[in-house]
């Protein structure tokens, strides 16, 4: 959590499979692959290209008896962190194997997580708790598991 806050792609990869696999439902995209995943990153945390996202701001959690991370972003001119995804992790041999990036904001309720973390807003901010433990949340409405035929 820790190298995503920074935007240290380096310690991101040592985190992850190199055979990592990654979706974000409800968009069809699948990366394959850690050079794929680092490669989506490079583009969408390099604050010069037009993909940029944001910072982000990572909360532990769980989902469905696996861990997870509740993913808050601060855009460009934002004054507060806000909610972006529900990240599922299937870890393996101490990496990241798999992780579904569930980008529906709606979810956060459900976990018992705010939608914005205004404390997070400052970089110089304290880490925000750990809501660790184990929680469920249905599907996002109209997403099938499975790439697209």
């Amino acid at each position: 959590m820790a190298a995503v806050e920074r935007a240290d792609l380096a310690a991101v990869a040592d985190l992850l499979a190199e055979d990592v696999r990654a979706a974000m439902p409800p968009w069809t995209l699948w990366l394959d692959g850690r050079p794929a995943v680092i490669a989506a990153l490079t583009e969408s945390w390099d604050p010069r290209s037009p993909a940029f996202v944001g910072r982000f701001r990572m909360l532990a959690t769980g989902a469905n008896g696996q861990p997870a991370v509740a993913t808050y972003v601060r855009g460009p001119g934002d004054d507060a962190h806000r909610a972006f995804a529900i990240g599922v992790l299937r870890i393996k041999a101490g990496r990241i194997a798999e992780m579904v990036a569930f980008h529906e904001p709606a979810l956060f309720p459900a976990f018992g997580l705010p939608t914005t973390e205004t404390a997070a807003a400052s970089p110089d901010a304290p880490p925000a708790p750990s809501r660790a433990g184990v929680n469920t949340f249905p599907p996002p409405r109209g997403h099938n598991r499975g790439p697209d035929p």
